[in-house]
């Protein structure tokens, strides 16, 4: 149990530096392979209607960024049945995630090595809380590619919304940029970037 709180405690403080990325979405760069025309992307993504597969329950859905991004955590939400107040079997299960591959296509979705797998409950679909992402595989993302291969055992796939949380890429670029510009500047005999 002290683990478990232990990596619980972690977690709130790694999630607690994340922000949301929703203002980052470039509404240009969006694309999404097996949905139902009149159940799209967008709409889903501005939490005011629901992404729908169309020929069965796969999606592969690319959503680019107006720049890069780190991502820490993501929250595809299903929808919730209102009797048993749970997710419904069209909410996502087994999800691969791949990161700068806009032509990505549902051969290499299902062959090439994801950049992180996700097997996804129902409570996940749900929850108030993102799944935690592998943090050092986020870097410098550009765009995202999420296949949603297998859902609770619907013949469609339903999201009524997709979130990301992490940082802004910009600031740490810009960091970069001064630090390699300006090595010499130091106020008070230290440098400005920790050397």
């Amino acid at each position: 149990p002290v683990a478990i709180l232990a990596q619980g405690l972690w977690l709130s403080t790694a999630m607690a530096s994340y922000a949301s990325l929703a203002g980052e979405i470039d509404q240009s760069r969006l694309a999404c392979l097996n949905e139902d025309a009149e159940h799209t992307l967008r709409p889903a993504l501005e939490n005011r209607g629901i992404l729908q597969s169309d020929a069965d329950e796969q999606l592969l859905i690319s959503i680019g960024f107006r720049s890069e991004v780190r991502l820490g955590a993501i929250k595809l939400r299903g929808v919730e049945d209102r009797e048993t107040g749970e997710a419904c079997d069209s909410a996502p299960a087994k999800v691969r995630l791949f990161v700068n591959r806009p032509d990505l296509g549902f051969d290499d979705a299902e062959s090439d090595p994801a950049v992180q797998e996700l097997d996804l409950t129902r409570a996940d679909a749900l929850g108030s809380t993102p799944v935690e992402l592998k943090f050092v595989k986020f870097q410098k993302v550009d765009s995202i590619q999420i296949f949603v291969q297998e859902n609770h055992g619907d013949a469609v796939t339903q999201l009524t919304g997709i979130e990301f949380y992490g940082m802004q890429g910009e600031l740490q670029v810009q960091l970069e940029r001064w630090k390699h510009e300006a090595p010499d500047i130091k106020p008070m005999g230290k440098s400005l970037f920790g050397d």
